[in-house]
C-alpha cells in the first residue's frame, strides 16, 4: 500500500486490497505492511477510490504516517496543494474547518475545503470521480465540448488516452508466424501407427497436419516441411509475414518485445526459454544449440525518429539443432507469453531418417532367353529382337523411408531394356523388393554382331544413395539385324537388298531388268548358285568385301563349329572366309520422275578410291559403271564407265557416260553428273548400277542417291 500526502491532504492508490484487524494494516497483493487501523477492517478493489464513509482515527492515522515522492495517480479523491491551514479540531463526522481547508482532514464525501487555492486552476471532484468545474476559458475551445462538471473523470482520460495512440507510433503485432528455410523431400513411410518402431516416432496430428501411416506419403507441402537424413539444423524468421511500418519497426518484428517471455517447443516439450525484460541480444541457445538469434529490444518511432519507449520491437531468428531432433517425427513453435496470454507461432513439422545402410541388389539371374524373327542378307540368317528374363532382391528400398516416384525401380540395359515399376507396399522397414520374371526385351532396330544384351537394376531412394547398375548381369553371342529402314527406287541403303539384281545377266532390255528371276534371293549364299558366285556382302548397313564380314566372314555358331562365333546366332549360316577375285554388286534405280529423263546424279557414302573400268578394280580401288536396257523410247546402251566424261553419240561397252557440268563425282560424297547422251529413259523405266572391287578391297559403300535431272 502506498500513502501520498500533499501538503494537508493524504489518499492511497494502486490497491487491489486492504485489509486490517486490531493493530495491522497490509497490502495482500504485495505484503506491504504499512500501519496499523486498530482493528478497523476496510476493502478497496481497483477502483482507486477512498470509501465514502472513512473512520475518523484512519483520517488521523493518514494524516501522521509518512509520505511519498511518486507523483499521485488521480483517483476519485480531490487533493490541493495549498499551505495547510491552521489545525482545527476534528469534528465527530469528518466535517470541514469553518475558517480553511482542514489539512488532512475529509468530509463525508471528501470535498475538498474552501479555502484552499486550485493546484491547477480546476477542482478536482469529489469521490464519485465527478470532474470538479471548468477552468476560466470554459471547454468549448477545445477539442471535446461536451464536458461539464459532472462529467465522470474517466471519460476525458479514455478520450486522451484514444488521442494520444492516434499520434503515436503503433507497436509492432504480435508474435504469430514463423517461416523455415530447409525444404526436404516427399516420401513414403515405412513406419506408423500401423507399423510402429523403437527408434522412430509415428507421424501424428500433434502440428495440425492430418497423421500420415506407413505406406502413406510424407509429402513438401505448407507446414509440413518433408524428409531429411537428420544431418541438417532447422531454423527460420520469426513473424516472417510482417512488414515494415515506415521507422515504427522493420520487417519482421515482433512487439512488447521487452515484456514476458520467448520459449521454443520441440516435440511438445519446451526446451528453451528467454525473460525479454532482462534479455540484451544476440544468440541464446541451449545445451544442444536449440534456440534463439535476437536483436535488442528497440523502441518505435515518431516520423522525426523520436523513440517511443512505450512500445519495443525485436526481429530474431529461431534454431533447432540436430541435437534436439529425433528420427521420425518432429515438430516445433515459438511462443511469447505475455502477462499469462500466449502468442503462438504456426507449427513446422518434417521426418527424419538417420539411418546410413546403403540400398543393394543381390540375386540377380538373367536367363530364359527366346530369340523372335529372322531376316536374311547375302545368304546370312539374323534374328530381328528377342526377350529374356530377369530375376533380382533389392533389400534396404523401404529403409524407413521409400521413393514415391512411379519408376522408383528401374533397369539399366546394353542392347535391350525392361520395364520401370513403382515400389511395392511396405511391411516395414526391412521389407525386401523381390523382383521376379522380369521380360527384358532386345532393342527395336538393333544390329548385333556376336554382342550381348546386359541387364542392371537401380533403385531410388529420397535420403540415401541411389543404387545404380545393381546385379548387372547378361547374355552374349547374339546376332541380331533388327532395322527396319528401307531402300527405294532412287536410293540402296544396304540395310536390305530390295532391288539389287543377279550378276549374270546383260541387262539390254527392260524386261531383263524387271524379270523377277534375275532378282536377288537375300537367302542365297555367296559364292552359291550362278549369280550369287561373284557377288558382295551386305553386312552392318554397308557394302563390303566377304572377308570383311563378321569373324573373316565366318558366320558359323558355336555349334556349327566357329569357336570365335556367336553362340546364340542362327543354326546353319555359312562361311565366307575363303572366298576370293573381283566381285560385283548389281543395283537398278527407277525413273519415278513422271517424264523422260536423260540426265542424273549419284552420290556416294563409304570409303573407297574410285577408278576408271578400263583400269579395273585394285587395291582400295572401285570402279563404277552404268547401263540403259532398251525401252519404249531408246535403245540399250553397253556398260558406260561413269569415271570418263560421255562423248555424243558413244554408247558401247566401256565408253564415259561422265557429266561434269552436273557434278564432279569420282570421290565419295560429291555429286556426281551423268548422261545416256540423246537417248531417253521413259517415265518408270531402269537404269542398272555396278560396282567392282577385288579381293584387297578393305573399304565400304554405306550409302548412294540418285537423283534425275
Amino acid at each position: 500500500m502506498k500513502l501520498w500526502q500533499a501538503d494537508t491532504l493524504f489518499y492511497m492508490s494502486e490497491l487491489d486490497q486492504w485489509s486490517g484487524t486490531d493493530s495491522a494494516f497490509s497490502r495482500i497483493a504485495k505484503n506491504e505492511v504499512v500501519g496499523d487501523f486498530e482493528g478497523v477492517q476496510m476493502m478497496l478493489v481497483k477502483t482507486r477510490q477512498i470509501p465514502r464513509a472513512l473512520p475518523e482515527y484512519a483520517k488521523q492515522y493518514m494524516t501522521m504516517t509518512g509520505t511519498q515522492a511518486d507523483p499521485p495517480i488521480i483517483g476519485g479523491v480531490g487533493f490541493c496543494s495549498g499551505t495547510q491551514g491552521p489545525q482545527g479540531a476534528a469534528g465527530p463526522q469528518g466535517a470541514v474547518g469553518a475558517q480553511g481547508s482542514q489539512g488532512p482532514g475529509v468530509g463525508a464525501q471528501g470535498l475538498q475545503g474552501p479555502q484552499g487555492p486550485q493546484a491547477s486552476g480546476a477542482q478536482i471532484g469529489p469521490a464519485e470521480g465527478i470532474q470538479g468545474p471548468q477552468g476560466p476559458q470554459g471547454y468549448e475551445d477545445g477539442l471535446y465540448d461536451d464536458f461539464t462538471e459532472t462529467t465522470p473523470v474517466g471519460t476525458p482520460i479514455d478520450r486522451f488516452n484514444r488521442v494520444l495512440k492516434s499520434l503515436s507510433p503503433g507497436d509492432a503485432p504480435p508474435l504469430s508466424d514463423m517461416s523455415m528455410a530447409q525444404s526436404g523431400v516427399q516420401a513414403f513411410l515405412s513406419f506408423g501407427d500401423s507399423a510402429p518402431h523403437v527408434a522412430y516416432a509415428s507421424v501424428t496430428n500433434a502440428a495440425g497436419n492430418p497423421a500420415v501411416d506407413i505406406n502413406e506419403l510424407y509429402a513438401v507441402s505448407g507446414t509440413r516441411r518433408g524428409c531429411f537424413n537428420g544431418g541438417q539444423n532447422k531454423g527460420g524468421v520469426l513473424n516472417d509475414s510482417v512488414v515494415q511500418s515506415g521507422l515504427n519497426y522493420p520487417d519482421n518484428s515482433f512487439g512488447s518485445a521487452d515484456h514476458g517471455t520467448l520459449r521454443l517447443e520441440i516435440n511438445g516439450s519446451v526446451v528453451h526459454t528467454i525473460n525479454l525484460a532482462i534479455f540484451g541480444s544476440g544468440w541464446t541457445v541451449n545445451g544442444n544449440g536449440s534456440g534463439f538469434n535476437l536483436s535488442a529490444a528497440t523502441a518505435v518511432q515518431y516520423p522525426d525518429g523520436t523513440p517511443l519507449e512505450t512500445y519495443k520491437y525485436r526481429t530474431g531468428t529461431w534454431l533447432v539443432a540436430q541435437a534436439s531432433q529425433r528420427n521420425g517425427f518432429n515438430y516445433c513453435r515459438v511462443v511469447h507469453t505475455l502477462a499469462g496470454t500466449d502468442y503462438a507461432t504456426n507449427f513446422f513439422e518434417w521426418v527424419n531418417d538417420s539411418s546410413a545402410e546403403s540400398v543393394v541388389a543381390e540375386s540377380g539371374v538373367l536367363d530364359t532367353l527366346s530369340l523372335t524373327g529372322s531376316k536374311f542378307l547375302s545368304g546370312v540368317e539374323y534374328n530381328t529382337g528377342g526377350t529374356a528374363r530377369y530375376d533380382v532382391n533389392v533389400r534396404r528400398a523401404h529403409r524407413f523411408v521409400g521413393a514415391p516416384e512411379p519408376g522408383a525401380i528401374s533397369f539399366t540395359g546394353v542392347n535391350c531394356s525392361a520395364a520401370s515399376q513403382a515400389l511395392g507396399a511396405a511391411a516395414g522397414p526391412n521389407t525386401v523388393e523381390v523382383i521376379a520374371d522380369k521380360q527384358v526385351t532386345i532393342g527395336s532396330g538393333l544390329t548385333l554382331l556376336n554382342q550381348s544384351m546386359e541387364i542392371g537394376v537401380n533403385c531410388l531412394h529420397p535420403l540415401k544413395a541411389n543404387l545404380v547398375d545393381g546385379e548387372h548381369h547378361s547374355i552374349t553371342g547374339l546376332l541380331i539385324a533388327g532395322s527396319t529402314v528401307a531402300s527405294t527406287v532412287r536410293r540402296a541403303r544396304f540395310r536390305d537388298e530390295t532391288y539389287r539384281m543377279l550378276s549374270n545377266n546383260a541387262y539390254n532390255a527392260q524386261t531383263d531388268i524387271e524379270n523377277p528371276s534375275n532378282a536377288w534371293d537375300s537367302t542365297q549364299a555367296l559364292g552359291g548358285l550362278a549369280g550369287y558366285t561373284d557377288g558382295l556382302l551386305v553386312y552392318n548397313g554397308a557394302l563390303r568385301y566377304p572377308t570383311m564380314g563378321l569373324d573373316a566372314g565366318d558366320f558359323r555358331n558355336v555349334a556349327d563349329g566357329n569357336a570365335d562365333g556367336p553362340a546364340n546366332g542362327p543354326s546353319g549360316n555359312p562361311n565366307y572366309s575363303a572366298l576370293s577375285g573381283v566381285r560385283y554388286f548389281y543395283r537398278r534405280f527407277r525413273n519415278d520422275s513422271g517424264s523422260p529423263r536423260s540426265n542424273m546424279r549419284l552420290v556416294f557414302t563409304g570409303v573407297g578410291t574410285f577408278a576408271d573400268a578400263a583400269s579395273g578394280p585394285s587395291g582400295q580401288n572401285l570402279t563404277v559403271e552404268m547401263k540403259f536396257g532398251a525401252g519404249v523410247l531408246s535403245t540399250a546402251t553397253g556398260w558406260l564407265d561413269c569415271y570418263d566424261d560421255f562423248v555424243t553419240g558413244q554408247w558401247n561397252d566401256g565408253d564415259g557416260c561422265r557429266l561434269p557440268s552436273q557434278g564432279a563425282g569420282r570421290v565419295m560424297g560429291v555429286n556426281w553428273g551423268l548422261t545416256v547422251g540423246t537417248k531417253s529413259i521413259a517415265s518408270n523405266e531402269w537404269i542398272v548400277v555396278r560396282i567392282a572391287v577385288a579381293a584387297t578391297w578393305t573399304g565400304s559403300v554405306s550409302d548412294i542417291i540418285l537423283t534425275w535431272l
